[in-house]
């Protein structure tokens, strides 16, 4: 048998060529080459391992997606400048950074896509993305992603008011419940009043039943 532990005693045996020859396709026994041989994988072992690679592509998929939403949330530059392009003439910073949450909302939300730039990109949503931000909107980024870093971002905005429309240097947020009716979200220092609701008809348009409620932060 052409089989030895080194090279050497390979070259030294003489007849090692015809020896190979006579032996192609023919299966050497492991415990007669001394060397390790895995088990061939059987139609079972190959079905298990195409299951468990899907499930790993899966969980890979799934955390990239999760990492890139993260990402964009947590991206200040990028926020800033979505807070610039839709709120920039807002005067109060609370409303700078509410506008904010409702994009972080959707995120989250099973209606909207799933990272924040697909939010912010989709059409006849969010204002198309400006050049540059201000100082304000700057910090109003960075509050709004430490609100939601901290977990606390409902206190100044329930995570199911995902609308809202701009009015007299403001932004007002609203939903809308099963039966049509607009419910609105007072931010600190803001009032809902006839003018509010009026430009809510005007510029929304939508109010199906025609009425409109105020909802108090829980």
């Amino acid at each position: 048998m052409c089989i030895g532990n080194n090279a050497k005693q390979v070259s030294a045996n003489e007849n090692c060529e015809s020896e190979i020859v006579e032996n192609i396709g023919t299966r050497v026994p492991a415990e007669e080459t001394g060397l390790h041989v895995e088990p061939e994988l059987n139609a079972i072992d190959l079905s298990i391992s195409e299951e468990l690679d899907a499930a790993d592509e899966e969980k890979l998929a799934s955390e990239a997606k999760l990492a890139d939403t993260e990402a964009g949330i947590y991206n200040v530059k990028y926020v800033a400048t979505l807070i610039e392009s839709e709120a920039g003439n807002v005067d109060s910073i609370d409303g700078r950074v509410a506008v904010a949450l409702t994009a972080f909302y959707r995120v989250h939300s099973e209606t909207y896509p799933d990272t924040l730039s697909g939010v912010v990109e989709q059409p006849f949503q969010y204002a198309d993305l400006v050049d540059g931000y201000s100082d304000k909107s700057h910090a109003a980024a960075i509050k709004a992603i430490s609100l939601w870093s901290d977990e606390t971002s409902e206190a100044l905005l329930p995570n199911d008011f995902l609308y809202f429309f701009g009015y007299n240097k403001q932004n007002w947020f609203y939903r809308i419940a099963d039966d049509g009716t607009v419910e609105f979200y007072a931010l600190p220092g803001q009032e809902i009043t006839a003018d509010v609701w009026q430009a809510y008809k005007e510029i929304v348009g939508y109010a199906s039943n025609n009425k409109y409620t105020v909802v108090e932060n829980v």
